[in-house]
């Protein structure tokens, strides 16, 4: 699986310096196996676990990156849209009205929306479908931003956060930490609404959006690695209610997609259910050290989890 990782880590990178960047690492691992292994754990850990964010011990926590307060809320509704949002709740705001209160994959209505409107009103937007819950659902998600103690020089969670995302530079040539630093982790360009199933696979990398070649701006076709979402292809074309209310940024969609693809293919993904399987049913780690990579694995899920709220 490891050696599978780096072939489709270089294969896959969206930029061509990420492709150089993964050669060069390959070629300074000097043919030694545990070298690459080592190269593949790390490119597990800071990029495909940064993506994939609903992994973890079961039952869930009750505190979701994405999902800090209830699914309706009457303010999303009656608030003004704020172009630039600074927290997760006026995000889902800008990106309902942006996405016409539906979530962007199905087309399905926003429930809080649906019970807003009047018959008549809804009968005027020719809303005649089933209305669903919707979340406001980040491509890179906001946890690593959390908590950095900027001003404390060599700070861990700084320093981890500020090594991801320059691998995330490396791998897939965006500057993270200038376009996306803070309260700028909630920009329009960094999140979709989608509805509660959908968010789900997208967070767990079983869904992506790969680009029309040749195709009309923010013009994407729908991959998933599961049957029953797979269906005749039909391009999705993203738009916005305003001006104002800014698209996604096609780079970011971009990269998710490459993870994406490498998650799935390279086996990766069967690793990781693996891995947390065998974390629910281990009580304690075994003491010739086998247990070491999974408690690895564990650690890097811990660094990556949000804050845990009241």
């Amino acid at each position: 699986m490891y050696a599978r990782c780096l072939a489709y880590f270089l294969s896959e990178a969206p930029v061509v310096h990420g492709q150089h960047t993964v050669a060069k690492d390959i070629l300074l691992c000097n043919d030694d196996k545990r070298a690459m292994d080592r190269l593949a754990q790390l490119y597990i850990n800071n990029i495909i676990l940064l993506f994939r964010q609903n992994k973890g011990k079961t039952p869930e926590p009750s505190h979701h990156s994405s999902r800090p307060y209830s699914d309706y809320d009457s303010c999303l509704y009656s608030s003004t849209v704020e172009p630039a949002p600074q927290d997760h709740r006026a995000a889902k705001r800008a990106a309902l009205e942006r996405d016409g209160y539906n979530c962007m994959i199905t087309g399905l209505h926003d429930s809080g929306k649906y019970r807003e409107l009047t018959p008549a009103d809804r009968a005027a937007r020719g809303w005649n479908n089933f209305p669903i819950k919707t979340h406001f659902c980040h491509i890179f998600p906001p946890s690593t931003n959390w908590e950095l103690e900027l001003n404390l020089p060599n700070h861990p969670k700084t320093t981890h956060a500020e090594h991801m995302w320059n691998l995330i530079y490396a791998f897939g040539g965006i500057q993270v930490l200038d376009e996306l630093n803070g309260d700028s982790i909630h920009r329009m360009s960094n999140g979709l609404t989608l509805s509660l199933y959908v968010h789900d696979q997208f967070d767990e990398l079983e869904l992506w959006f790969e680009e029309v070649p040749n195709g009309p701006p923010h013009t994407y076709i729908l991959c998933t690695m599961l049957p029953v979402m797979k269906g005749p292809i039909t391009p999705i074309t993203f738009t916005s209610s305003s001006p104002e209310l800014e698209l996604l940024d096609p780079r970011y969609l971009r990269l998710h997609a490459a993870v994406c693809r490498v998650d799935q293919m390279s086996g990766a993904a069967e690793y990781l259910y693996k891995n947390d399987r065998d974390m629910e049913q281990m009580s304690v780690l075994a003491q010739d050290g086998s247990s070491s990579e999974l408690l690895a694995s564990r650690l890097q899920r811990l660094v990556l989890a949000p804050p845990k709220t009241a």
